[in-house]
């Protein structure tokens, strides 16, 4: 990997600026709101990051499943009682 610089202002800066934006998983039409109305940047972050923190909370809860499921014992882990505990726990 490359070492990155930060954006510059200009069309090369702004371009970054997307780029980067849709690394951090912000959607396409969240960066263009955020370039339509900058007044609105901050509530568009803050809802983007509680999003982020619902799909990685969802992501826990799936690799805890699948962690039980991995370890389980017995011959099939669907009839186990922590592995259920596990799915329900997950909602």
């Amino acid at each position: 990997m490359g070492v990155r610089r930060p954006p510059q202002a200009g069309a090369g800066g702004r371009i970054a600026i997307i780029l980067r934006s849709k690394e951090a998983g912000l959607s396409l039409d969240g960066i263009r709101e955020m370039f339509r109305w900058p007044s609105e940047r901050e509530a568009i972050l803050k809802r983007h990051k509680k999003e982020l923190e619902q799909r990685i909370a969802a992501a826990q809860a799936s690799l805890a499943i699948a962690d039980c499921a991995l370890g389980c014992e017995h011959d099939d882990f669907t009839q186990c009682a922590y592995f259920r505990e596990a799915v329900a726990r997950a909602g």
